[in-house]
């Protein structure tokens, strides 16, 4: 499946940079297509067979905008967008598994669905659904083999990335929405992937300071609060 794998890996990367370029929709079907490809044979992936990077990381994000420009596309939002994409590593389609990859996919067509629904299609709210409906696609799928956060964090740093960024991007689209018991439940998600140890190791320390920033909004009875300035 490496040649399969390697037309995924840049299918992804073509895709990233049309995100950049605010071509949401054009990237949404490259992405897509990227994932028929690589399931051509129509099999779910196997998440019990997660690659574990050990020193050499598969993936990197790549900064699509400034905090500052995401802060204005929701600007009173709970939580701070996380604004990157990622990439695949082209030496390493070898190594990396399918599992991984389907997830950069996956959390790349999320991020363009979600951008999309925050740019060009405000006033359309199916739009940033099926952008929860794309992140959740894969959180649903790993959490059904993995038990806890602790397991998943066993399966590679790279995964915990991934995961950080999707809970700190699906907690954004609930607050957008003002689904205030959704975003409470993804606040206590994201805490719960900050704690692990493989987090702090596996995050860049700039990426690692916005997801800490994000549960800097604590939970408070039924209702949601800001923390108390200092």
């Amino acid at each position: 499946m490496t040649l399969s794998n390697q037309i995924c890996i840049d299918y992804n990367a073509q895709a990233v940079a049309l995100v950049a370029d605010c071509e949401y929709a054009e990237a949404a079907n490259m992405l897509k297509a990227a994932l028929q490809n690589l399931h051509a044979k129509g099999e779910r992936p196997n998440l019990k067979y997660i690659h574990s990077t050990t020193g050499t990381r598969d993936v990197h994000s790549v900064r699509l905008m400034s905090k500052e420009e995401a802060h204005r596309l929701s600007p009173n939002n709970l939580f701070q967008l996380y604004p990157c994409a990622f990439v695949v590593d082209p030496g390493r389609s070898h190594e990396i598994s399918e599992t991984t990859l389907s997830m950069v996919l996956l959390y790349n067509l999320g991020l363009a669905t979600q951008l999309a629904a925050l740019t060009t299609h405000r006033q359309d709210d199916s739009v940033m659904r099926h952008a929860i409906d794309v992140y959740g696609n894969v959180t649903s799928l790993i959490h059904q083999t993995f038990s806890s956060n602790r397991k998943v964090a066993q399966q590679g740093g790279d995964l915990v990335w991934l995961l950080l960024a999707m809970a700190c991007n699906t907690g954004h689209i609930h607050s957008h929405r003002l689904d205030f018991c959704n975003t409470r439940q993804t606040l206590s998600w994201l805490k719960g992937l900050i704690c692990l140890p493989m987090a702090r190791l596996s995050v860049p320390s700039e990426d690692f300071r916005l997801f800490i920033e994000n549960v800097c909004t604590f939970l408070e009875g039924m209702n949601l609060s800001l923390a108390p300035a200092a």
